[in-house]
């Protein structure tokens, strides 16, 4: 695609093009790009024709996609997302769209936010997905309901309450009233053991922020539940607390779990030994990802996996690290095999890969081919994956050492990389707009 050779500026006709699709796409200003370079004086007839017929085909595939899941971090998107919901349009069902939505908001002007909010989610009809936090000032578990109660409850698959949402009494019951939830995530700031037990039948991936020494496993019901991951937020002040909070959780909500997380927010109070008898509970547990430890204790029957993030210190050599002690080796981890009868792969992972992609563990599991050491893209990150690291290239900056590379490099692995990007390198080799054949039609 290209304008006429001989026309000034014929190489900016793209950026008029994307102006357009979203000039199409967001015609009462929700989401705004900078303008293009070129005017539209520039363009002739032909041309405006020619980009009006493909920003209308690209416009209906690609406006459903743009509001399938909306995020909001900024609380001046709300009033103008409201406006693009009331906008009567012809070709769009807008409300319908709207699949799953994240409220993300770092600072709030006002608590006519809220307010907003709630009348977004009355105009979703179609929601399956809420993630709310919030990031100053306490939202009451009255509030959070009278939100929650603006949705199609039938349709809720995954909620994530942030910090500073209260889980009242009142909240916590509401729960109940979502038949189909599947996913979510509770902050607990202090224990709920008082307000009896809440049956959650469907749940299969829970997420809990342990704000204090408090346990919510007793207030639980989740008899689906595979995949439970546990952050301590807060101060739990002796190790005894720490094997106590766990041991809790797992008695209660932990015997059909297949996948167990469990980190610490602020990096202290991990503990140099973890024993792996506090997992009695988990019988079916193959895969545990933690944070920091050096080495492990205890027994456990059925456990396959065990991946821990690890900060990775800058060394001149690999070799010689490994001959480190254990409370200074960042590349092995102590194991107990001869307790571990199923055991089959350990691994460690770059914690500075953590903050980026939190689900790495996930997306490269610890389940591929043993002998294969891979360099893949994954988001923004290069990384390695290997039989017994997952690391950031950028380590061997650090390092200062060069590296051979892998025996296969960029091969993808089943579903587990649909999640990576293509390399920069292949956006740059591609032709530029003036090398392009043809013309418009």
């Amino acid at each position: 695609m290209k304008a006429d050779r001989d026309k000034p500026n014929a190489g900016y006709l793209f950026p008029e093009l994307l102006s357009m699709i979203f000039s199409f796409a967001f015609d009462n200003g929700f989401a705004t790009l900078p303008r293009a370079r070129a005017k539209s004086c520039q363009l002739s007839l032909r041309d405006k024709t020619s980009c009006s017929t493909v920003c209308k085909s690209w416009r209906d595939v690609a406006v459903p996609m743009l509001y399938d899941y909306v995020v909001f971090c900024h609380d001046s998107q709300l009033s103008r997302f409201l406006a693009t919901l009331n906008h009567q349009s012809g070709t769009f069902n807008y409300r319908r769209m709207v699949k799953g939505l994240t409220v993300d908001l770092q600072y709030p002007s006002s608590d006519a936010c809220y307010y907003t909010i709630e009348d977004i989610l009355s105009l979703c009809p179609n929601l399956t997905e809420l993630v709310y936090e919030r990031w100053h000032s306490v939202l009451s578990g009255v509030k959070m309901v009278a939100l929650l109660k603006r949705l199609d409850r039938s349709l809720l698959i995954c909620l994530s309450l942030g910090r500073f949402i209260e889980l009242s009494p009142g909240l916590l019951p509401f729960l109940q009233e979502l038949p189909q939830l599947q996913v979510l995530s509770l902050h607990f700031g202090y224990p709920l053991h008082k307000h009896g037990s809440i049956r959650l039948p469907h749940v299969t991936t829970l997420s809990l922020f342990l704000i204090s020494s408090a346990v919510p496993g007793y207030v639980l019901s989740t008899p689906s539940l595979t995949r439970l991951s546990i952050t301590f937020a807060g101060s739990h002040s002796t190790s005894e607390d720490l094997r106590s909070d766990i041991h809790k959780i797992t008695a209660d909500i932990g015997q059909s779990l297949r996948f167990l997380g469990i980190d610490w927010e602020d990096g202290n109070g991990i503990p140099g030994a973890f024993d792996l008898n506090m997992l009695g509970p988990c019988q079916q547990l193959h895969h545990l990802v933690i944070r920091g430890v050096s080495s492990f204790v205890g027994t456990h029957a059925n456990l396959r996996f065990i991946d821990v993030w690890r900060e990775l210190r800058p060394t001149s050599d690999w070799p010689k690290a490994e001959k480190l002690d254990l409370d200074e080796n960042q590349l092995q981890v102590e194991l107990p095999r001869a307790h571990l009868p199923s055991i089959a792969r350990v691994r460690v992972l770059d914690d500075s890969l953590r903050p980026d992609i939190p689900e790495l563990p996930t997306i490269l599991p610890p389940t591929r081919r043993e002998n294969e050491s891979l360099r893949l893209h994954v988001f923004n990150r290069i990384v390695w994956d290997t039989p017994t690291m997952v690391f950031d290239e950028q380590q061997f900056g650090k390092w200062g050492r060069e590296l051979s590379p892998p025996h296969v490099v960029d091969e993808f692995v089943s579903n587990a990389y649909k999640y990576m990007d293509v390399l920069d390198s292949d956006l740059e080799m591609g032709p530029g707009l003036g090398d392009l054949d043809g013309g418009w039609v």
